[in-house]
């Protein structure tokens, strides 16, 4: 019982951490590919690898 407390702890500060770190980025993402849909360069690549990652 012990061992899977513990597992679900880290998997929810994983979780938590991945959130706070990615969210923002793709959230930012998000935003420019509306507001520019012809994406090119740094942001093009930016966009491709958030969508493999998720």
């Amino acid at each position: 019982m012990t061992n899977m407390f513990a597992a679900t702890a880290i998997l929810l500060r994983m979780a938590l951490f991945t959130a706070v770190v990615i969210g923002p980025i793709g959230l930012f993402t998000a935003v420019q590919t509306i507001k520019a849909p012809g994406i090119n360069g740094a942001g093009l690549v930016l966009f491709v690898s958030l969508q493999r990652v998720g």
